[in-house]
């Protein structure tokens, strides 16, 4: 039996690396705590901890915030044009059902503008520009289209027709259902940067009658560190968008170099991701890069409740989007053509 498993041991230490790693992987050997998801494989929710590399944030006590999985976020096309691509954590390497209640990140553009600092609006095309993304449909969730740098234009079978500055939001419940089409908003050679970000509705708001509103940047609720960071109430109680979803907390944290932040999470909740778009740095003790997501972890004795969570900024100042939420813990259905989530 000894000598079976040593030449098993053999024979698997020489296989290639990749391939040893997707077996341990397989047997749950291997803890997912890097900067990619082994090819192929679907993080579960039965979370392996990793301790963070230095620092740390606490939950009201002097324990360590403790990230689940570190990824780096995978590559899609949501129009079908592979000239437009986007960055996106979730759903494409962390599964919806793990983040619950968010659904979707996507990542346009390159983040160019001085962090800290609001972006230069462009200004308006000569002409308006045909809509980047045409007609369609979506139902079910909660939409917030954060614009960082360019314009953001939309247009929607509501009868709703608004342009936001950079920094500024377009927010969408789709509810019972609604067309929409996005872009177009920007003068040639202008830089575009921005994220558009699903929530999911819970089964009793899955057919409440759609709604959209602009806000724009001067607009957005705003706290600054003495470290010289600041942070951006996107959405959730007292930011500048979904006030009325008590369980979720979305906010953009920028850094200038060699900078400090602190951020509290006020949500009561039990997911909590920070996802880093720009520079390199520290998040609750763990060094991360562009386009790297965090999970942290929830268990019985650590709740992710007031949570302050310590960012530290490398050489390139750092932006990064945070995501704090209540699991809905409700069945998902994907809808194709119809980027739907239903109950």
């Amino acid at each position: 039996m000894a000598g079976r498993g040593i030449r098993g041991l053999a024979r698997l230490c020489s296989r290639p690396l990749g391939q040893r790693k997707r077996y341990l992987f397989s047997l749950g050997l291997l803890t997912v705590c890097s900067s990619q998801l082994l090819p192929g494989a679907l993080p579960q929710r039965s979370f392996a901890t990793c301790p963070p590399t230095s620092g740390g944030s606490t939950f009201g006590s002097s324990k360590p915030l403790r990230a689940s999985w570190v990824v780096g976020a995978g590559v899609a096309y949501p129009t079908g044009d592979f000239s437009f691509k986007v960055f996106q954590p979730f759903p494409k390497v962390l599964a919806a059902e793990i983040v619950d209640p968010f659904l979707m990140c996507d990542e346009w553009g390159a983040s160019q503008k001085e962090m800290g600092v609001p972006a230069q609006d462009p200004g308006a095309p000569v002409n308006a520009g045909e809509r980047h993304v045409g007609w369609h449909p979506h139902r079910g969730f909660d939409i917030l289209s954060y614009v960082k740098e360019g314009r953001g234009r939309h247009a929607d079978s509501l009868g709703n027709l608004a342009t936001v500055r950079p920094g500024g939001i377009q927010w969408m419940r789709t509810g019972s259902g609604v067309e929409h089409a996005e872009g177009g908003g920007n003068p040639e050679g202008a830089n575009q940067h921005g994220f558009q970000i699903w929530i999911n509705l819970p089964s009793g708001l899955k057919m409440s009658e759609p709604q959209y509103g602009s806000v724009q940047p001067e607009d957005i609720p705003e706290v600054r560190s003495a470290g010289g960071g600041l942070s951006r109430l996107l959405a959730g109680p007292g930011a500048a968008a979904f006030e009325d979803r008590e369980g979720v907390h979305i906010a953009d944290c920028e850094l200038p170099p060699r900078s400090s932040h602190t951020h509290r999470v006020p949500v009561d909740a039990d997911t909590l991701l920070v996802y880093v778009y720009r520079g390199q740095g520290s998040v609750a003790g763990h060094n991360l890069r562009p386009q790297q997501a965090a999970l942290f972890e929830a268990t019985a004795d650590q709740p992710l409740d007031s949570v302050l969570l310590e960012l530290q900024a490398g050489e390139e100042g750092l932006g990064a989007l945070i995501f704090a939420g209540r699991q809905l813990k409700e069945p998902i259905a994907w809808e194709a053509g119809l980027g739907t989530a239903v109950v």
